[in-house]
């Protein structure tokens, strides 16, 4: 069971089918914001979401968590499309809107790229967003990820296409950035 503890009563934690109800909830209070999802899912929507995350967890692919306040699920971030050959993954994240600004989202980010760079031994993650996300590209620049590219109306939000954001990070990147911070 991967758990990360990430002060201030803030955990990062695999998410189990235990958590199906809770996890569903925050689906659905946040679903208008998940602009990815097709509409609102129903709970065996969630259910295989979550089933999916363990299967990938199990094989080595993904890492599907919860970001947990005080025993609260208030968010996700994962890591998917491990590449053991590549050594590359991408992050994703979300927080529930009733808790975002206050860094829950960087903090979880910061703990998988930790587990990424480190006990995965990744040379690289990608993180990807629509431009319109201002606050997920807000996170990737305070992580240190590097813009790589734009794809040009890419990305369907709201009945609308929008461009598409690319960011990356290599691991001697974040080695470098976890030097400099520790000095």
């Amino acid at each position: 069971m991967f758990i990360a503890t990430l002060g201030d009563g803030i955990e990062l934690r695999l998410l189990e089918l235990r958590h199906l109800p809770v996890y569903h909830q925050l689906v659905a209070r946040n679903y208008t914001r998940l602009y990815w999802l097709p509409g609102e899912p129903a709970l065996h929507d969630s259910e295989r979401r979550l089933r999916s995350g363990l299967s990938r967890f199990a094989e080595g692919t993904g890492l599907d968590a919860g970001i947990f306040e005080r025993g609260e699920l208030i968010g996700f971030a994962g890591l998917f499309d491990i590449d053991p050959a590549f050594k590359s993954a991408e992050i994703g994240y979300w927080i529930d809107q009733g808790a975002e600004g206050r860094g829950m989202a960087q903090r979880a980010a910061t703990a998988l790229l930790r587990h990424a760079f480190g006990e995965l031994g990744l040379h690289r993650v990608a993180l990807k967003c629509a431009a319109t996300n201002t606050a997920s590209m807000r996170v990737a620049e305070r992580l240190g990820f590097r813009l790589e590219g734009r794809l040009i109306r890419a990305d369907r939000v709201a009945d609308e296409w929008v461009d598409f954001l690319i960011y990356g990070m290599l691991e001697e990147e974040w080695q470098a950035q976890q030097g400099t911070r520790q000095a």
